[in-house]
């Protein structure tokens, strides 16, 4: 009896391997069609309001403010936290000026800073405004 259980272990551990891989090498019909590899940047295929741009264009415009006296301080334009500076330069307070700045084309705001004047900007159609008024705290 012995050797008959031996046997029948064998030729049952034997179906068992055999059906696990018979079984496990069938295609699967029903799944993702499979897209052959690009080999030419002409030949990807994107949704059509896929923007390829990485930069963008925008008018940084600031207004001057009047000033009876002479002053000047470093202008900047940074990301949100600081990290990144779009444009630094030594600004007269009084003097308007307009500049095209190329950021990244993800950022949709910008913090703007001039002195003690820290101002978070949204950039609306193309373009960040700034002057250098700020609002007053309501007095308590």
């Amino acid at each position: 009896m012995n050797a008959r259980h031996s046997y029948l272990r064998w030729s049952l551990i034997s179906s068992l391997v055999l059906a696990a891989t018979l079984t496990g090498c069938v295609s699967d019909p029903g799944g993702e069609p499979v897209t052959p590899p690009v080999t030419n940047f002409k030949d990807i295929k994107t949704n059509d309001n896929f923007k390829w741009e990485t930069t963008q264009s925008v008018t940084f415009q600031v207004t001057g403010l009047a000033s009876p006296r002479a002053i000047s301080k470093t202008l900047k334009v940074t990301s949100l936290d600081g990290n990144a500076v779009y444009f630094s330069r030594l600004q007269d307070v009084s003097a308007s000026f307009s500049v095209t700045l190329k950021l990244p084309a993800a950022v949709t705001k910008v913090r703007v800073v001039y002195g003690s004047i820290v101002k978070d900007i949204s950039i609306v159609n193309k373009t960040i405004k700034f002057d250098y008024i700020t609002a007053v705290p309501a007095a308590q």
